[in-house]
């Protein structure tokens, strides 16, 4: 499922920020492999995303990625049941 949501995030980004579908993957990809604080990482990846993709495409694409995230986080989170008292 979540693989599914992977795929599909590189979709809507290409299709909400007039990148193609090779630079929407570039990006989710590298975006993917960053791990940890993702406070700071943003303040640290957002002026490397905005030199080439400028502002407000960058504004876009952490927009949806944010989206994103909480939809996987959600769809998982509706597969664990609750716990029983």
């Amino acid at each position: 499922m979540r693989k599914d949501l992977r795929d599909q995030k590189k979709q809507v980004v290409a299709a909400n920020n007039t990148m193609t579908d090779a630079q929407a993957s570039s990006y989710i990809g590298r975006w993917n492999q960053v791990d940890g604080d993702f406070t700071n990482l943003r303040l640290e990846w957002i002026p490397k995303f905005e030199q080439v993709l400028g502002m407000k495409k960058t504004a876009t694409f952490f927009q949806i990625d944010r989206r994103c995230a909480l939809m996987i986080e959600l769809q998982l989170s509706s597969l664990l049941p609750l716990v029983q008292p």
